[in-house]
């Protein structure tokens, strides 16, 4: 048995040695800025103060197994470096598990790993030191549970659909939006499938896909039960309902059915148009207007039948749409970290028409993913450097803050200083500060100036001496004055009522 399995990676070795070596590269290239510049981020000012069994909030939203990773591998707290390191380490390894299993030049590999790989979209969820290494792992295990599925169909093996199974629960236990990711592979399996085989029967494969959807719901059963017994292990066995954030994520039925639809439709067409990343549309636009156009044509070609030829191009509508399987079944628009499958399709529709190309055309080709791979790696490593000036300007705000909060008159006291925000602070946006998701994002602005999240903050830069209360615990006195304070940073802003230090950070509401 050992045997088997050192030949088989051995194998494995020889035959992908290449562009294995040629994903960490462009992986290391794409994210080195962040690799080897730390800058604190949105929930690590939490999670660098708690151990894995603080962190029971993934229990509440269904991610059982990130819990459980936690505490396999960082079972203290949130540390530079390695969690990013290993998110990126992830991805480019589960790129090539996926990539080596494709039929064709190592050249068509090289473009299909180019794109995936260093997709920006990759860099809304790598962003988070507390969960980018399971994002990557969850990848993994996505797609071995496909390659195994795909196993069992051609050995008729029932050992491999469960083995699938259990694989594709614990991926959804690490992040439900992997479920996308899963769905994107199967209807990419069927569209290779009928496209390289014309003799293919479509009963044949209709029967699969009855067994991929057979797989896909035991899975989620897998992942239910597993998420109960969770709940009941690790909190208190009462609270089995989900936590109040993935209520923001369910649309259909506290909406009317156009409103959702026309929510969502709007949704879809900003990630293809690349609005949804800043600098980032290039690579989107291009696919689609080039790219499927060839892949249509090159699919309508051969000589089968009609209805085989529709059904091909058919695919190639439901490749482009399956990123986006959880936001339909949700009925809301989701966050772009949670498009996992979006840079996998995108690395799909440069893959299928390149191998058919001629030689003329596939160096055009490379040249273009040579263009695209730079144009990544820039917006990659903009962003980051947002997030790293923006993290420098909350240090400096909160050193000011300080200041101004120490200048104040209190009586002699061991007792923590009492501080209430008002409103929400946000860096003007301009070419190093970019606003998108969490990047550009102040600490002072976040969740609405969250006192537990503001703590936090001050706690990272070893200033213990503030109590940040909220603004519900505080006074009729405090909510009337602070109306008439001037605005941060004018003088006045800070000001000492009723006892307690109040920052007015922005206009509000009276």
């Amino acid at each position: 048995m050992v045997e088997d399995y050192n030949g088989y990676f051995k194998t494995w070795w020889v035959r992908n040695k290449a562009i294995l070596l040629f994903s960490l590269c462009i992986a290391i290239l794409c994210y080195g800025y962040e690799i080897f510049n730390f800058s604190l981020s949105i929930d690590e000012e939490i999670a660098s103060f708690s151990d894995a069994n603080g962190r029971k909030t993934y229990l509440l939203i269904g991610r059982w197994g990130t819990y459980l990773l936690n505490h396999l591998l960082f079972s203290q707290s949130i540390i530079p470096y390695a969690p990013f390191l290993l998110g990126v380490l992830c991805l480019a390894l589960s790129g090539v598990l996926l990539a080596g299993n494709l039929p064709g030049s190592t050249a068509s590999k090289i473009i299909f790993l180019t794109i995936f790989i260093t997709s920006p979209f990759h860099s809304y969820y790598l962003a988070f030191n507390t969960a980018d290494p399971f994002f990557g792992i969850g990848m993994i295990f996505t797609i071995i549970s496909y390659s195994e599925a795909v196993k069992g169909l051609s050995s008729g093996k029932k050992s491999s659909f469960l083995f699938s199974s259990l694989l594709l629960a614990f991926a959804l236990s690490i992040y439900q939006a992997l479920f996308s990711f899963f769905v994107t592979l199967v209807v990419f399996h069927f569209l290779l499938t009928l496209r390289d085989n014309e003799t293919v029967p479509l009963r044949g494969s209709f029967k699969d896909a009855g067994l991929f959807l057979l797989l896909a719901v035991f899975a989620l059963g897998i992942y239910k039960a597993g998420d109960i017994v969770a709940r009941w292990i690790f909190i208190d066995g009462s609270n089995i309902s989900g936590a109040t954030y993935l209520e923001a994520y369910k649309g259909w039925g506290k909406a009317p059915a156009r409103e959702i639809l026309d929510n969502l439709n709007q949704s879809t067409l900003k990630f293809f148009t690349g609005k949804m990343i800043p600098a980032g549309s290039y690579i989107t636009v291009l696919s689609v207007i080039l790219l499927v156009p060839l892949l249509f044509w090159q699919l309508s070609r051969g000589k089968t039948n009609l209805l085989h030829k529709v059904i091909r191009t058919g695919l190639v509508v439901v490749l482009l749409f399956a990123p986006f399987t959880l936001m339909y079944l949700n009925g809301a628009p989701l966050q772009v970290r949670s498009m996992l499958a979006f840079p996998l399709m995108l690395a799909m529709l440069w893959w299928l028409p390149f191998e058919r190309l001629g030689n003329y055309w596939k160096q055009m080709m490379l040249v273009l993913g040579l263009v695209v791979f730079i144009n990544n790696m820039t917006t990659t490593t903009r962003l980051f450097y947002s997030s790293t000036m923006t993290w420098q300007a909350d240090r400096e705000l909160a050193n000011r803050l300080l200041e101004r909060i120490h200048a104040m008159e209190f009586p002699k006291t061991d007792e923590k200083i009492p501080v209430v925000f008002f409103g929400a602070y946000s860096h003007p946006a301009n070419r190093l500060f970019i606003h998108s998701d969490i990047f550009g994002a102040s600490f002072f602005e976040w969740d609405h100036c969250n006192p537990s999240r503001i703590t936090g903050f001050f706690r990272t830069l070893g200033i213990e001496e503030l109590q940040v209360i909220p603004e519900s615990k505080t006074s009729r006195q405090v909510h009337d004055s602070v109306q008439h304070m001037p605005v941060w940073p004018r003088r006045g802003s800070v000001g000492l009522i009723d006892g307690i230090v109040v920052v007015k950070l922005s206009r509000i509401q009276p």
